[in-house]
């Protein structure tokens, strides 16, 4: 198997033993952003497959300078970012990023973003190391 192609595979589904316990990634990407574009955007989905409440207190990447999970509201009839705060995730709770809601913005990319290329996300937690994962670099979001 081809090393890209494994690491795009590897993507779909991410767990570590003693990383934010119990914490599995689904459906991690990041959106290609324009040539020229100092920002991007990544989307995922956390569930948590764990016995106990799991806290994330931050998601970051070290292929960017700056992360931060922001959420798309509606104020006074204009679209708005807000940054979230920690979540917490019960045992079984769901936790989608997706295009036009909650999203991770990630901004000063350390190398040019292209579609089939993959960047690392890290997901810190209250107890544990971080869980890092490859996110692909897609055009579309995957099926």
């Amino acid at each position: 198997m081809k090393p890209v192609l494994a690491a795009l595979l590897g993507c779909c589904v991410a767990t570590a033993a003693g990383a934010c316990d119990g914490l599995a990634v689904e459906r991690a990407w990041v959106r290609e952003p324009p040539p020229g574009t100092t920002v991007a955007a990544a989307y995922f989905e956390l569930i948590n497959r764990g016995t106990s409440a799991v806290k994330v207190t931050a998601v970051t990447s070290p292929d960017f300078g700056w992360a931060m999970l922001h959420a798309t509201q509606v104020v006074d009839g204009r679209a708005e970012m807000r940054e979230l705060g920690a979540l917490e995730l019960a045992p079984a709770a769901h936790f989608s990023a997706t295009p036009g809601a909650v999203h991770l913005m990630l901004g000063e990319p350390r190398h040019p973003l292209a579609a089939a290329s993959a960047v690392t996300l890290a997901i810190t937690c209250a107890a544990g190391p971080a869980l890092s994962f490859p996110a692909p670099v897609r055009r579309t979001p995957p099926p």
